[in-house]
């Protein structure tokens, strides 16, 4: 009868775990839609070409087929006093939509004291806070486009 050596033993040991490892990784590597979290696959996720216009809602299907037109980048300067929060707005022309937009600081080489910029959920335009020891510009730049 032959000897069991510790490099047999370790050896029939590795192809147990090898053999039982690769039918779970196999079951286990499959992600549904129930493990995903909401808002978590981003662009580089999905390989081109798999989805199809199909997979997208009917508001997305118009999107695309319409597409955007007239894009155009409105500049609003605005001036906000020392000393005081303040709060000042831009909008788009007339029937087009605000698409993309910030608004740097461009008077002051300092961090103001208060400062926050945020686009208005109806897609309209944007809003500036400043609140500064002097006296601040920042200027408004919109990203405007008809969308249909």
């Amino acid at each position: 009868m032959r000897s069991v050596t510790p490099a047999k033993s370790v050896a029939a040991l590795a192809l147990a775990f090898l053999l039982a490892g690769t039918g779970g990784a196999v079951a286990g590597a499959k992600v549904t839609s129930a493990k995903i979290k909401d808002n978590t696959i981003q662009s580089r996720d999905i390989r081109n070409g798999t989805i199809k216009a199909k997979d997208l809602t009917k508001s997305a299907r118009k999107a695309f087929r319409d597409g955007v037109r007239g894009y155009e980048v409105v500049f609003e300067q605005m001036s906000f006093p020392a000393d005081q929060l303040t709060t000042h707005t831009a909008s788009c022309p007339a029937g087009k939509r605000l698409i993309g937009g910030f608004a740097p600081i461009t008077s002051d080489p300092y961090a103001p004291d208060w400062f926050r910029y945020y686009l208005f959920h109806s897609g309209e335009g944007i809003a500036v806070e400043v609140r500064d020891t002097y006296a601040t510009t920042v200027e408004a730049q919109l990203i405007c486009a008809y969308v249909s």
